[in-house]
């Protein structure tokens, strides 16, 4: 993104041989070389912010799927399977049939859904429940590391007409490796959190 300049910068220089020349004896081909360096640079300058856009949306609507099955699961009251996506892919079971067994028979991840299971935010989307309303407000940040993609989502859940439920605005963090040329990537969620006015 620092490089995005170089186009323009080149382009301003050609822009000014082309004025330099304009009018001279024998600078049409100075001219000519002069524009064709303009025209490249100005191609080659959009090409940038281009990738950039269209990467950033492509990591949003990805992240955003990834997000909203997050939330889906905790609505629905299928609390480990919500805190397995909170894992490493590579942590994570293999196969759904065995997710108690997995959970009753290692510490450490019966240790981690507890501390997951008993957050407040976590607590008041499972007490909203399959009844409530998800919106989605948007990416808050991302960030495309060299070898790491984090996006931060905001979201807010409506309790059902006529419930005691409250309102819920929280924002979600994501991340994934970066796959390598044979392989592929899965997100994670990293984070959670209430926003501020809840």
């Amino acid at each position: 993104q620092l490089l995005w300049f170089l186009p323009v910068l080149t382009a301003t220089f050609a822009a000014f041989a082309i004025w330099r020349a304009g009018g001279k004896s024998g600078s049409l081909v100075v001219r000519w070389l002069a524009t064709v360096g303009m025209l490249a640079s100005i191609f080659f300058g959009t090409l940038g912010p281009a990738r950039h856009i269209s990467r950033t949306r492509y990591l949003e609507q990805q992240s955003v799927d990834f997000g909203r099955e997050w939330i889906d699961l905790l609505q629905q009251g299928r609390i480990k399977e919500a805190h397995q996506l909170c894992m490493p892919p590579e942590r994570r079971a293999t196969d759904m049939k065995l997710l108690e067994e997995l959970y009753k028979t290692t510490a450490k991840i019966s240790e981690l859904y507890r501390t997951f299971e008993s957050d407040p935010l976590v607590k008041q989307i499972i007490e909203i429940g399959q009844r409530g309303v998800v919106r989605y407000d948007g990416v808050e940040n991302a960030e495309a590391l060299p070898d790491l993609d984090v996006v931060h989502q905001n979201y807010t859940i409506s309790g059902s007409p006529g419930s005691n439920a409250r309102e819920v605005s929280m924002t979600v963090s994501l991340r994934r490796l970066r796959p390598s040329a044979a392989g592929t990537s899965h997100w994670e969620i990293s984070d959670f959190r209430q926003r501020d006015g809840n």
